[in-house]
């Protein structure tokens, strides 16, 4: 069970570092006025985060970490 715990943990950290990051990006990004026709940068990273991909990601882990919970609950109940 430690490991389903150590890797919670490392969860947790990962999503609280992504929404640190998200925050700093959204601060930095705030007293810009951004030219919705303009082309990006040719050296920026012209991928943009895709939220409902994220989202149905993290649900999908959320829910195969609880089932190995709850089947380690059933083996040691």
């Amino acid at each position: 069970m430690s490991d389903i715990v150590r890797a919670l943990t490392k969860l947790n950290d990962v999503v609280g570092n992504l929404e640190g990051s998200v925050g700093h990006l959204e601060a930095s990004l705030s007293g810009e006025q951004r030219d919705m026709f303009a082309a990006p940068p040719a050296n920026s990273n012209s991928s943009k985060l895709d939220k409902a991909a994220m989202n149905e990601k993290l649900d999908n882990a959320i829910e195969q970490i609880e089932a190995m919970l709850e089947e380690g609950e059933r083996a040691n109940g």
